[in-house]
């Protein structure tokens, strides 16, 4: 068990001479702010362009909606005979 300690110990100063605090929070502040800028991109692209609320009027879609659901679709078709 002593053993398993000691590599691990080393292990664990071995992974530790590369790496320090200051680093760590460096690229922590660097993955937030990507994440920010990602986000301001998302909101962007889902964010319609100005000027076009009124083409998507809910109301006017769903007016639309109910007429189409209203039509005759009860048309008749010919086919041909199948031999």
């Amino acid at each position: 068990i002593l053993q398993a300690m000691k590599q691990g110990a080393n292990a664990l100063e071995k992974a530790n001479q590369h790496l320090n605090p200051d680093d760590i929070e460096k690229l922590k502040d660097k993955i937030a702010e990507e994440l920010y800028i990602a986000e301001g991109i998302a909101t962007a692209i889902s964010t319609p362009p100005s000027g076009t609320s009124d083409l998507y009027n809910d109301a006017d879609l769903e007016r639309e909606l109910n007429e189409l659901a209203e039509q005759d679709t009860t048309d008749t078709y010919s086919l041909p005979n199948i031999p």
